[in-house]
Formats: structure tokens, C-alpha cells, sequence
């Protein structure tokens, strides 16, 4: 959904209102009606993206021919879900739901318990340069985890509920499994990480007393704008903007023809989903093809036992790659997080995801994890990547050969 918002070109949106909307379905239990009532509609698109030949750009973008019957179904019954607005779906309820069963006897001094964890688990946990400390305002913090709401204003009685994070669970009702549709995704750390923490733009970690003068929200507001921008344009946003002018994009060098342009450019590239119950077997070099090798692998810590196996699915090209002047067309680039320089690989890279901003690890847990996975990357005969002026990574990086 996140991909369609970004790369859609049937509304014309600028680039402000492609960033709003994006954030809202991103971090928001609750959306406005407007934005639900768009979720059908891409939802019917994206339906229609399973079941049928298109030739969109999202269906060019992304694969997921190669998973199993089963996940096919999956992903065709959450469509659904997204589109039936008459299939209950209470988040308020849901929400609260998972706050008592979390905060149990406890749930009356929830406020004092969610002040603990921001300072002893968020800000001690989460050290992130240039400051060494977390952008994450208590107020902005404290509003999610009591709401679920992370980004702008939604209150009002036409909100609703943000079906996008829905999900499905079995449950034991009357000792009986039923799937049951509701609310079981993260109520702990909030989405303030993936685009709010980090920036190339370093005037929006100014002090003022001590204390930031922008919050999360403004730097995640200001990074996925930064990315539409490139995208549409072609040009990198200014980082040398003073603190009046950090919002200022000027959106008169967007342009359609710019935009197609950049559309073009995607054709080089392909996301691929797996099949997650196939990854260990050999069903795997079936489903793919043993001859298919990839430029980049994203592994999150559920499947860490599988890259021995994964990895032999990375591209070995010998030193002689056409990827990075692949990624260069492209020239697109992630200042939210760590900067992911595929082009400078000669070879395919494992990209592994760690369990650093998980706020229920302790700093044992993560550093043991992290031994885990080298272990199991070392065992596969990869070679670890040192990212360039990166102090602090999320994400661990195997490549087949050495950095060009």
C-alpha cells in the first residue's frame, strides 16, 4: 500500500499531500474517512494486481508470482479486508484491548508506566548521531501509546479506523481455532524510527535549550517528502535550508514528464517476495529458479537460520556488475535510515535486520542476536560491509566480494 501511495500517478497529488497521506496510513490507527476511502480504492487496484495481467507501474515493480497458493490467498483475503469497510473493525477498541492485557493490573497508571519506558528504554536504548540521543519528544511518544496515533491531527468523529494495520490471528473461541481480523502489531516502540530519527539534513537536529526544536513527526514529515521530491524530480532537496525553510520544497521542478522520466528508471529494478515456507528447501530453487540470483536480500531476525541457504541465491558476478549504474539512474536514496549504497557492491549483499530498536530486549539479547547472525554469515562464507560515516546501524550488511 505504502509502494502504490508512493509511486501512484492517478491523483494528483503534490508532493505535500502524497507525504501526509503516506504518513497517515503509515502510523495512524486512526485515519481520516477521506483516507479510508482511498485504501478501498487502491485496494481494489491492488487486488486486481494478484488476479490479473497489469501493466501498472507497482505490478512491474513489484513480484509476487513466486509465492505459494496459499500466500497468493493471503494477500488476495487482506485486499479484501481493506476494501470491506462493512466487516467490523473498532480500532479504538481494539487498542485498548491490547493496553489492558499488556498493562494488566497496572492499566490505571498506565501514563507513569509509559514515562518509564521512554526514559529508561527509549532514550537509553535508542543513541542515535549526530547528538547521541533520541529526536522522540515524551508528549509525541506518550499520544501513540495511548491513541495510536503518531502523525498530524485525526481526531473527530468521521475518522476511521486504519485498516492497513490490520492482521490476522488464530484464536482459541469456545476450544475452538478461529482467524479472527483485529489489531496485533507493535504497541511498544511506535513508528516514529523508520523515518523520524535519522536525516542527511542535520539542521533538524538543532538544540534550543537544550531541547530539539523539531520533533519525530517533523523529521519524518520532512524525510518522506525529501524522498518524493527525488523522485519526482530527479534533483536532491538542498540540505543547506535554514531552520524557516526545512518544509520550503519547491514543487515547481515537479513535473509529469519528470516523473515519467524517473517511472522509467524503475524498470531496472524488481522486488521480489519469497515464499516464507519454502526458504529451507529445496521447493525454493523450484519456485524461483536455481539460475535466478539476486543484487539484495532483506532478511528480518524471524528467518536468521535460513541464510546459509539464502545466500546462495546472492549474484556472484565476478567484480563485473551493471547494479550500480542501475541504482545511479535511479539516484534515489534513503536519508531517514542507513544508507543502502547498493551500487558500490560488485556482488549481491545480504541485508539483515537487527534487534536494536526492539524496546523489550535487553542489551545482552541484541548484542546476542547480532553474534547469531554473524555467525551464521561467516558460516556462509560472506564478508561483512563497513557503511561509511554510520555509527549507529539498525541493519547488518553481507556481500559475496569486497565494497568497490
Amino acid at each position: 500500500m505504502l509502494l502504490y501511495i508512493f509511486f501512484n500517478e492517478d491523483y494528483e497529488w503534490n508532493v505535500l499531500e502524497r507525504t501526509k497521506i503516506f504518513l497517515e496510513i503509515f502510523g495512524n490507527l486512526v485515519i481520516k474517512e477521506q483516507t479510508a476511502n482511498l485504501i478501498k480504492t487502491c485496494a481494489s487496484n491492488l487486488f486486481s494486481m494478484t488476479t490479473e495481467e497489469s501493466e501498472s507501474l507497482i505490478s512491474n515493480l513489484i513480484d509476487v508470482s513466486k509465492l505459494t497458493f496459499r500466500e497468493i490467498d493471503d494477500l488476495e483475503s487482506v485486499f479484501k479486508f481493506w476494501k470491506n469497510d462493512k466487516l467490523s473493525f473498532d480500532v479504538n477498541l481494539l487498542w485498548e484491548h491490547r493496553l489492558r492485557k499488556h498493562f494488566k493490573q497496572q492499566y490505571d497508571s498506565r501514563e507513569n508506566i509509559i514515562d518509564w519506558d521512554y526514559h529508561m528504554k527509549l532514550l537509553s536504548k535508542i543513541k542515535i548521531p549526530p547528538n547521541k540521543d533520541c529526536i522522540v519528544y515524551k508528549g509525541e511518544y506518550l499520544r501513540w501509546r495511548m491513541t495510536g496515533v503518531a502523525f498530524g491531527d485525526v481526531d473527530g468523529a468521521s475518522c476511521r479506523g486504519n485498516r492497513v494495520l490490520g492482521s490476522v490471528e488464530v484464536l482459541n473461541i469456545n476450544h475452538q481455532k478461529v482467524p479472527k481480523w483485529g489489531y496485533f502489531s507493535d504497541i511498544l516502540t511506535g513508528p516514529f524510527l523508520s523515518y523520524g530519527v535519522k536525516s542527511k539534513n542535520k539542521e533538524l537536529f538543532k538544540k534550543f535549550n537544550d531541547k530539539y526544536k523539531n520533533t519525530a513527526a517533523d523529521v519524518s514529515e520532512y524525510n518522506v517528502r525529501s524522498l518524493i521530491h527525488q523522485y519526482r524530480s530527479h534533483t536532491p532537496l538542498d540540505e543547506a535550508q535554514d531552520s524557516q525553510k526545512i518544509m520550503e520544497i519547491d514543487e515547481s521542478s515537479v513535473t509529469s514528464q519528470t516523473a515519467k522520466t524517473i517511472s522509467n528508471s524503475l524498470k531496472n529494478f524488481k522486488i521480489m517476495f519469497l515464499p516464507s515456507t519454502t526458504l529451507s528447501t529445496k521447493k525454493l530453487d523450484r519456485k524461483i529458479g536455481s539460475n535466478i540470483k539476486f543484487d539484495a536480500v532483506f532478511l528480518s531476525p524471524t528467518y536468521a537460520l535460513e541464510i546459509p541457504y539464502v545466500s546462495q541465491f546472492l549474484k556472484r558476478s565476478c567484480g563485473n556488475s551493471d547494479f550500480a549504474e542501475k541504482f545511479e539512474s535511479l539516484s534515489l536514496r534513503k536519508d531517514s535510515a542507513v544508507e543502502l549504497e547498493f551500487g558500490k557492491f560488485s556482488d549481491g549483499c545480504l541485508v539483515l535486520e537487527t534487534a536494536d530498536f526492539i524496546l523489550d530486549f535487553t542489551k545482552d539479547q541484541t548484542e546476542a542476536l547480532r553474534e547469531k547472525l554473524r555467525e551464521l554469515c561467516t558460516s556462509s562464507k560472506l564478508q561483512a560491509v563497513e557503511l561509511d560515516n554510520v555509527e549507529y546501524s539498525e541493519y547488518m550488511i553481507y556481500t559475496n566480494s569486497k565494497m568497490k
